[in-house]
């Protein structure tokens, strides 16, 4: 049999259009995946057959809908749940937030050294979760997609990490959430994520039953944040003050 005549044109279309459809799914398809396809619309067992065919539609240019007329090319790893930020969101979250700068504004006086100050007292607080992976993936995708994906970030084997900094650039600590009990590994135990891995004051693990953060977990945070954050540049010679705050009711009037 000869190896251009292993696939009609009808069934090359077709390869094509699975191919295209797998990826806009962000399932796209690797190269033994399409080789496992012609095998079964030709019904030839012989993978090299199969291959040699592939690799002639990709010489002849063939599949003129796939990027690199069916070479695989480097996929992004992503997992099934997807983004729920919106514009809307978004704009009602700045406005909301820009609404509230100015009413700190109108009560801490004098407003040009809280305007200096405010980034000491802004702070975001990330929660991330490190994956296992398959690491570095290569597909099949569609010509007309910029760039690929492959759902392969579904499993729930991970880490929770969560890290902490205001927007004057200072970091606050990292709490690493891990699964189980006890903490045995002593490499990192609290003294030596600080002295040793360089992590901001406060830094530690947090053992939880799932790894992921709850009830129990945030408690715990909260209380590990908050005299870390007291300690901070700024915000530890503004809270040493509270007493005069508490009489001004104005939080930079000590100024």
């Amino acid at each position: 049999m000869k190896v251009s005549s292993l696939l009609s044109s009808e069934q090359v279309q077709w390869l094509e259009d699975v191919i295209k459809t797998r990826d806009l799914a962000n399932n796209g398809c690797t190269r033994k995946e399409v080789l496992d396809i012609i095998s079964e619309i030709t019904g030839n067992g012989d993978k090299r057959a199969c291959s040699n065919h592939y690799d002639y539609l990709i010489r002849t240019g063939r599949l003129q809908g796939l990027k690199a007329n069916g070479r695989v090319v480097t996929a992004q790893a992503i997992d099934t749940d997807r983004s729920q930020i919106t514009v809307a969101g978004q704009n009602c979250f700045f406005l909301m937030t820009e609404s509230e700068f100015e009413n700190q504004r109108r009560v801490n006086l004098p407003e040009r050294k809280f305007d200096m100050l405010l980034p000491y007292f802004v702070w975001n607080l990330d929660e991330t979760c490190l994956l296992a992976s398959a690491g570095m993936l290569r597909v099949v995708g569609a010509k007309d997609r910029a760039k690929q994906n492959k759902n392969t970030c579904d499993s729930r084997v991970s880490i929770t990490m969560l890290r902490c900094g205001c927007a004057a650039g200072i970091s606050g600590p990292t709490i690493f959430l891990a699964k189980g009990k006890n903490m045995t590994c002593t490499t990192f135990n609290n003294n030596k994520l600080t002295r040793k891995y360089g992590l901001p004051h406060g830094s530690t693990v947090i053992m939880t039953p799932s790894g992921y953060m709850d009830n129990e977990a945030w408690v715990k945070v909260v209380g590990i944040l908050a005299p870390a954050i007291r300690v901070m540049p700024v915000s530890k010679c503004v809270l040493s003050a509270q007493y005069f705050v508490i009489k001004t009711n104005s939080l930079f009037q000590f100024f």
